[in-house]
């Protein structure tokens, strides 16, 4: 282990990000109402751009296709989107378990080449940790998604889970010392004291638009896949703008119920739909290389 972690312009610019949001929460009242519409701007504009680059990754893994077969591989994509939101729909109980365990699951690819003990217990750390001190929040959260009693249920087991999952994590650096490194404590550090310190919904956008959204692009980038050309742009902001037309098509067929408990279902189940094929995606890059 090295004497000390030395401190980047990242790290510098992420503390100030991170003190001005910990200020303004302290400063305003408690019963001040989360900005939702806002946190669902953010995560639109610099959350969602990294699963927008899977049209790159499919480019890569794929070079010789058509469009044909381009145009296939983004029906499957919706298919798949689709089957989440029908999963909610039917089941939002199941949704929301399965939910948990697959944002652990990605989530843990942040340290990339981890150990799996390793990128399993931070994965859930991530996940679970904003119900820790902010449990009554997390419940509310969940509340517009399952509703009530199961809300409860689902936050008290995502309170003591947190708890869990920070001892495995402690436990495994504790007993393997080879894995603290700069990107390790880095990573970890900041986001979990994000997590853990910021209101649920603020932290994790905070959390998804800086360290997993941008280690995700800088991956991409690392293995050449995204680079500054036109057309890779042009490849993202294609699924970026026929998103958002999904979106505005939303807000105006439902605009009478564009409430905060609207916008909450908006973020998670959409996140959510997105997820699976993201991380499919992702895993089979894995396996080609």
């Amino acid at each position: 282990m090295q004497s000390a972690i030395p401190l980047t312009r990242v790290d510098l610019s992420y503390a100030v990000i991170l003190v001005t949001l910990l200020l303004c929460q302290a400063m305003l009242p408690d019963d001040q109402p989360v900005p939702f519409l806002l946190i669902a701007v953010c995560i639109f504009l610099l959350g969602v751009p990294h699963g927008a680059a899977d049209t790159l990754i499919f480019r890569h893994l794929c070079p010789a296709v058509g469009w044909v077969k381009q145009v296939i591989f983004g029906v499957c994509y919706l298919a798949l989107t689709g089957v989440v939101v029908g999963l909610w729909v039917w089941s939002p109980l199941l949704f929301l378990a399965g939910l948990l365990i697959l944002s652990a699951r990605h989530f843990g690819e942040d340290l990339q080449g981890a150990h799996p003990w390793l990128a399993w217990s931070y994965g859930f750390a991530v996940v679970l940790c904003p119900a820790l001190l902010w449990q009554k929040a997390v419940q509310d959260l969940f509340a517009d998604l399952v509703g009530l009693p199961a809300a409860v249920d689902f936050a008290t087991v995502s309170h003591y889970g947190a708890w869990l999952a920070l001892a495995t994590l402690a436990a495994f650096l504790a007993t393997h010392r080879e894995a603290w490194n700069g990107a390790v404590i880095r990573i970890t550090g900041w986001s979990l004291i994000t997590l853990i310190c910021l209101q649920p919904m603020p932290g994790f956008s905070l959390y998804f638009c800086f360290w997993h959204s941008r280690l995700h692009l800088q991956r991409l980038h690392r293995l050449k896949i995204l680079d500054a050309s036109p057309a890779t742009a042009l490849a993202i902001a294609l699924p970026m703008v026929m998103t958002a037309m999904g979106i505005g098509y939303i807000a105006y067929r439902f605009a009478h119920d564009w409430s905060d408990p609207y916008t909450v279902r908006l973020i998670f189940v959409g996140l959510g739909a997105l997820t699976l094929p993201h991380m499919l995606l992702v895993a089979t890059l894995e396996r080609s290389r």
